[in-house]
């Protein structure tokens, strides 16, 4: 289970890599398209204003007076395209981080259960080879001294019952609030 959630691990970071290029491509191509509806606006521009032969004059104005309504809306409308198109990157980028936390949070409650489970399989083991060993009159005192390690491991059991609790409801309330983002991602 554990080398599963590093795997996963693993692929959010080269998912999160991949989003950070295509957002910062995006914003690239947002300045460039900017940059050349600004070119072509202030062409039309240039091109009205300019002193022009008499007979192109009426037609270079009324050129430029037609297209520069249309060229801004575009522009605008472009604009608002790239932006949205980055949003929609950024938040893809949220959730993995969101992920990648949660994969940490996992990771380490694993390890956590883990230690306990060793610590349990011990103290068993030991009791159990006590156990044989146990005849004659030090039976009491060995028996004592059982009773004691198993009230120990009873009480790691309940450690590790607990953290197990903690754990589930842990990675529960990941998935809702992961759940709930692409929900709210799809939505837009």
């Amino acid at each position: 289970m554990l080398q599963k959630l590093e795997a996963c691990k693993k692929k959010l970071e080269a998912c999160k890599k991949k989003l950070d290029k295509k957002v910062k491509s995006a914003q690239t191509w947002r300045w460039v398209t900017i940059a050349i509806f600004v070119t072509v606006f202030v062409s039309t521009f240039i091109l009205s204003v300019v002193k022009v032969d008499k007979a192109w004059r009426h037609v270079v104005v009324t050129l430029a007076a037609a297209l520069s309504g249309p060229i801004v809306t575009f522009g605008k409308w472009c604009d608002s395209w790239w932006k949205t198109h980055q949003r929609k990157r950024e938040g893809k980028k949220n959730l993995i981080d969101l992920m990648n936390v949660g994969t940490r949070i996992s990771i380490e409650d694993l390890k956590t259960i883990r230690s306990l489970v060793s610590k349990v399989e011990t103290e068993i083991a030991s009791i159990l080879q006590n156990a044989d060993l146990a005849l004659g009159e030090e039976a009491v005192e060995l028996g004592i001294l059982e009773i004691k390690k198993m009230v120990e491991v009873v009480k790691t059991i309940k450690d590790l019952s607990i953290r197990a609790t903690k754990s589930s409801r842990e990675i529960q309330t990941a998935r809702r609030v992961i759940s709930k983002r692409i929900m709210g991602q799809s939505s837009r």
